[in-house]
């Protein structure tokens, strides 16, 4: 959600905004195919809500089942055993609603926007929409990595934050 928050805020404040990196993340729900993304997140988390907690622990567990993606793991299944489901409900509808294609200045807020290659193909679709919408963005696609890329392959997407910071100065 932190990317949604980000763009938000950008598009909103860009005054205060220096610079941007956007990871994992979506800046609308258009097509067809996006709604239906957003949609099944929230049927999702009424579905666990009446599975119980530990049954998404266990479906996180499976969905970073990947060598590479072990402290992900980790960390939803631990998290998913405390989590607040009508709270979480209640924001995916919230940012399910954003709207922030092409209303951020990349002149004015320079933006990488990075992805992780191993959610599938519109996964990075999406992403890749965002930086088309945002002027002189940078694009990246991490191999090894999905949603969250920070905790999944936490050296390339730091090496790549880094060099951008240092890049846009």
């Amino acid at each position: 959600m932190g990317g949604v928050i980000a763009q938000s805020y950008a598009m909103n404040n860009p005054e205060k905004v220096s610079r941007l990196v956007l990871s994992d993340t979506f800046g609308e729900l258009k097509t067809l195919q996006e709604r239906v993304l957003g949609f099944s997140q929230v049927i999702g988390f009424k579905l666990y809500k009446i599975l119980g907690a530990k049954v998404l622990a266990k479906g996180m567990g499976l969905a970073y089942k990947a060598p590479f993606a072990k402290q992900a793991k980790e960390y939803f299944s631990q998290v998913s055993l405390n989590v607040d489901f009508d709270q979480l409900v209640l924001a995916r509808k919230a940012i399910n609603k954003v709207d922030v294609i092409g209303k951020i200045d990349g002149d004015q807020i320079p933006t990488l926007v990075l992805v992780g290659d191993q959610f599938g193909k519109s996964f990075v679709e999406i992403n890749r929409k965002i930086a088309d919408g945002i002027r002189g963005s940078k694009f990246v696609v991490l191999e090894s990595s999905m949603n969250p890329s920070n905790l999944v392959n936490p050296t390339d997407f730091n090496q790549e934050v880094l060099q951008f910071i240092q890049n846009s100065a």
